[in-house]
């Protein structure tokens, strides 16, 4: 078992909207809603860092009426965690791991803003359900971590989720 840390040094929100909605009835059940997530992650070997970015919103393909939804939101995060041990070194499988967490902490992060922003919103503290973190984690994987040829050295590039 490969032995380090990866630690959250930044994590920002360049984009937030929501909206409470008018049409939520507060005396009909909440039907359990889908999320869409989007991903992109780039290793930096210079820094040994994670940047990564992370588009999260209500699922575009259900019906906020049928699903009572009390708002929509989409929420963007920017964020960059800092590797103790270079991302060469660490097994495939550690790898993953480590995603995992990273998403787990992205993931605490969106649902902490949504209660933050909605406590005052007209129907109360949005409370985001728990996620399966390995969603995130392997399309964060998918986007940029996969093993690099040892030899091959890339600059890291920030990219923005796709609207």
């Amino acid at each position: 078992m490969d032995d380090f840390t990866v630690l959250p040094e930044v994590i920002t929100y360049p984009s937030i909207s929501i909206e409470a909605r008018g049409e939520h009835d507060s005396s009909r059940e909440i039907k359990t809603e889908g999320y869409s997530v989007g991903a992109s992650l780039h290793w930096d070997p210079e820094d040994n860092t994670l940047n990564l970015t992370v588009a999260f919103k209500n699922a575009d393909d259900e019906d906020p009426d049928e699903y009572n939804r009390k708002y929509n939101f989409e929420i963007h995060v920017y964020a960059v965690f800092n590797m103790s041990t270079n991302y060469l070194d660490i097994s495939e499988k550690t790898a993953l791991g480590m995603l995992n967490d990273v998403a787990a902490c992205i993931f605490g992060s969106i649902r902490e803003m949504l209660i933050l922003l909605t406590s005052r919103s007209p129907w109360g503290p949005y409370i985001l359900p728990m996620l399966d973190a390995e969603d995130l984690a392997a399309k964060l994987y998918e986007s940029g971590l996969k093993k690099p040829v040892k030899s091959r050295s890339r600059k890291s590039k920030v990219v923005q989720p796709n609207d």
